[in-house]
């Protein structure tokens, strides 16, 4: 399964911080990738538009969720990440992980992993 990560943030260098943390996870080392487009307007060189993953199904799916919602519970300002399998898509804030009580934090975690790995849960 190939995974699209995007995020919207007044800073441009969240996408490279998400990659840097996913990373570390085992399960995910090795299976993300930074896309990079070619820049519009005055920019020069290519820009970092979306990270891709590609994972199995089950803990590999969990671990990337996981580590998504810890991130984002560590982001100093509003930044909103979207995660998206073919037709399967889903958006968490960094204020909506913020907000969550401590046992808000796993069930959001449950909850993307679910949508994200669809039919393959087991």
């Amino acid at each position: 399964m190939t995974f699209v990560v995007t995020i919207w943030s007044e800073n441009a260098g969240e996408l490279r911080g998400l990659h840097t943390w996913v990373i570390k996870e085992p399960l995910i080392r090795g299976r993300a990738r930074i896309v990079a487009v070619e820049p519009d307007g005055d920019r020069l060189g290519p820009v970092a538009d979306s990270l891709q993953v590609a994972l199995g199904s089950g803990d590999a799916v969990a671990a990337l969720a996981g580590m998504v919602v810890n991130w984002l519970g560590t982001r100093p300002e509003e930044v909103t990440v979207r995660l998206t399998r073919g037709d399967r898509e889903i958006e968490v804030s960094a204020k909506g992980v913020k907000s969550l009580t401590s046992d808000g934090v796993p069930e959001l975690t449950t909850r993307l992993a679910e949508v994200l790995d669809g039919d393959n849960r087991q």
